[in-house]
């Protein structure tokens, strides 16, 4: 298991973690989850290694492997299935030791090693990897830096699914993931026999992939069962309990407040007085939890609104000579939600851009309100 015992950690002067417990059981799923800034991201730095604890413990099982989405990649001239199969570490170990071993007995035991380690359906596999998460055929030639920087993230998202492991640690893995490859992810995941710790901003993906929360606030920590939205209700009934109690012990703390101002000027209740300063010193006044979120949205309510909102028919648009988008037709009438869905590349920003007037439409018959 994956425990953490008074674990403490800072950041210059500033505490990140303090007295930071939880354990984690083999084939748990855990959300990380906590505000920007709480730690989320320190943490796989702490289980990989990168980091030190400075007191505290932080153990895995002997024997464990990490698996790692890696953020920032090096740009080469690897082909995208090669860089993918090459999360396989001991798999491309063995293939080497291959290439330059010529004595039979030892060259019949690699060979023999590369057939455990599934090395003859490791294109295969890296290809099907490749395909869940948007690649198309041609992709799996092209050299690594002749993708873009959303595609390189997938790239090394394939990569981390590639390497077996007993502790996958995923940090964000559906940013600039579309809704069917993020939906192909949780399938994976759901397969996946090994224990995993997910960060992610996407709520639904983590409900859908988590069974366990470890919420990070206030330089520590707590693990909830459940998904996040389970964690969040747990979380709400917890504030409401403890603001509860923080009322009742300012409102015993207040009546004890006015007794002492009332007789502290008289002899007769001196020894009184005294019994509840010292009750007072006692008191453990501490703040209740708070939400971790200090924002708001507000959105005025127009004092007019047309029918319909806007129109376009036959709207074609793209940037310079590139058409993106043609011969789309929609009229959205007030109140209507609509969600815009498509692979990568489909367009869904494109079209946003045009209807606030940001690009210029190709052909179009568009009427937009002007209330």
């Amino acid at each position: 298991m994956l425990r953490a015992q008074n674990l403490q950690f800072k950041r210059g002067d500033d505490v990140l973690f303090e007295n930071l417990n939880f354990v984690v059981h083999p084939g748990q799923r855990v959300a990380v989850a906590g505000r920007n800034g709480a730690g989320k991201s320190t943490l796989f730095q702490l289980i990989l290694g990168e980091l030190l604890v400075d007191t505290g413990e932080l153990t895995l099982p002997d024997g464990w492997r990490l698996g790692y989405m890696q953020q920032d990649v090096e740009a080469s001239q690897r082909p995208a299935l090669e860089f993918v199969v090459d999360g396989h570490k001991e798999l491309r170990r063995v293939e080497q030791q291959i290439e330059t071993v010529t004595e039979p007995s030892k060259l019949a035991t690699l060979h023999s090693d590369l057939h455990d380690l599934g090395g003859y359906e490791a294109q295969a596999r890296a290809g099907e990897i490749l395909y869940g998460l948007g690649f198309s055929a041609p992709d799996f030639d092209k050299p690594f830096d002749a993708f873009s920087g959303g595609w390189r993230i997938r790239l090394s998202l394939a990569q981390a699914l590639m390497a077996p492991c007993d502790l996958l640690l995923l940090d964000e893995p559906t940013n600039h993931l579309d809704l069917e490859t993020i939906m192909w992810l949780e399938n994976w995941l759901a397969r996946f026999e090994g224990t995993v710790l997910l960060i992610a901003h996407d709520r639904a993906f983590l409900d859908a992939c988590a069974d366990h929360t470890l919420y990070l606030t206030a330089n520590s920590g707590k693990l909830y069962n459940g998904n996040y939205s389970s964690c969040e209700r747990q979380r709400a009934e917890q504030l409401e309990q403890e603001q509860a109690t923080h009322a009742k012990r300012a409102a015993q703390a207040q009546h004890i407040q006015q007794f002492v101002d009332r007789f502290r000027a008289k002899a007769s209740k001196a020894k009184q007085v005294q019994s509840r300063i010292k009750a007072l010193e006692r008191m453990q006044l501490n703040a209740s939890i708070h939400a971790d979120s200090p924002y708001s949205v507000t959105f005025k309510n127009p004092d007019k609104v047309s029918n319909p909102l806007f129109t376009f028919r036959n709207l074609s648009a793209g940037y310079a000579d590139t058409v993106v988008l043609n011969n789309i037709s929609q009229t959205v009438l007030p109140g209507t939600r609509i969600g815009v869905l498509g692979a990568n590349g489909a367009g869904k920003t494109t079209l946003l851009r045009t209807l606030v007037g940001e690009l210029t439409p190709k052909w179009r018959i568009f009427t937009r309100s002007t209330q």
